[in-house]
């Protein structure tokens, strides 16, 4: 990094005046508490701020990733590379009635792609609301030329390092029902018309914070940062006996697919109660058991005149970053299944 640089970086990382208070109260406090602890001045936390701040910028930029979506996954530093292998940086934009909508990086695997998007709408804007959400469509081929469908898309706001009335970061989550569908090396071209304070945007009537139209391009990477393993397994769900047929985990991303066996998957009640998967886990070579935090899609597609067969994609948030390669087994609904 040379001198201009990171004269730049020092100068983002130091605290506002907002900040100081905040912390030169805290210590002052503590002094209080414990007379053998020096008084620190103005200056002196200042400087112990900005050097809190840069670390987590230098672990950031060491990582490849942006600080804040290291923030989102609750990444430690021994997961950061793990993290990192997924993400990919794209600085797409687009501006319509002097808002600024960039796309600056992105996090994806086989069946999920998330996306850090920054909003920049002109001084004097306020954007203050707790959640914000896009009118969003999507057009999206798969690197072997077929047109995908079947889309999750979840919206977060995330914290900035240093908050500005007129912007906003968010994260948008796009999950793939379909199982025979592949984000790697996709061309995805998204439009977003309007932003929303709100959950839904125009169909739920939320407030429009903002009007325009923002329209981004860009292709996926085409390497997979996760493991896809086949298994053809027979499982037991509310009765019926169908098939396992594979399993996914990426750093991000745990998922399992389910067909017709013996029976169809048509009829069986096993999802509708929406907590079939709060009791499964995720088993380490190292004998640890890692939890599922949430879920990001559930989709079951039935046999039709176009469609052979039942088959189901169902995929969850790890309760940690995890290395695909460590894990030895997956319990699904109660049942374990070794992964060759």
């Amino acid at each position: 990094m040379n001198h201009d640089k990171l004269r730049s970086t020092l100068d983002r990382a130091l605290p506002t005046p907002a900040q100081e208070d905040a912390m030169l109260a805290g210590l002052l406090r503590e002094d209080r508490e414990d007379q053998t602890v020096k008084k620190l001045s103005r200056r002196a936390v200042s400087l112990l701020a900005a050097a809190v701040l840069l670390a987590a910028s230098a672990f950031a930029v060491a990582a490849g990733l942006d600080a804040k979506l290291i923030r989102f996954f609750g990444a430690a530093p021994e997961e950061a590379p793990l993290l990192s292998a997924a993400a990919v940086p794209l600085n797409v934009s687009d501006t319509d009635h002097g808002v600024t909508l960039r796309i600056s990086q992105a996090i994806a695997d086989r069946y999920s792609a998330m996306l850090l998007i920054e909003i920049t709408a002109p001084e004097g804007t306020s954007l203050d609301a707790e959640v914000f959400t896009m009118d969003t469509s999507l057009n999206a081929v798969a690197a072997d030329g077929e047109r995908l469908g079947g889309w999750s898309l979840a919206w977060d706001l995330l914290e900035d390092e240093v908050p500005a009335g007129n912007r906003a970061s968010l994260l948008l989550s796009l999950h793939s029902y379909d199982e025979g569908a592949c984000l790697l090396g996709a061309a995805l071209d998204f439009t977003f018309d309007g932003l929303y304070e709100g959950y839904g945007g125009s169909s739920f009537d939320a407030p429009q914070a903002l009007s325009g139209q923002w329209r981004c391009r860009f292709t996926l990477p085409e390497e997979d940062p996760g493991r896809y393993v086949r298994l053809d397994a027979p499982i037991e769900l509310d009765g019926g006996r169908v098939t396992l047929r594979s399993v996914y985990l990426s750093p991000i991303t745990y998922g399992f697919q389910l067909a017709e066996g013996p029976d169809r998957l048509l009829g069986l009640d096993w999802m509708h109660g929406g907590d079939f998967w709060k009791d499964d886990v995720l088993n380490t070579t190292d004998g640890e058991t890692v939890a599922l935090a949430n879920f990001y899609a559930l989709g079951t597609a039935y046999r039709t005149e176009t469609q052979l067969e039942d088959l189901g994609q169902y995929l969850f948030r790890p309760g940690r970053i995890i290395d695909p390669a460590e894990i030895e087994a997956v319990t699904v609904c109660g049942q374990r299944f070794a992964l060759e």
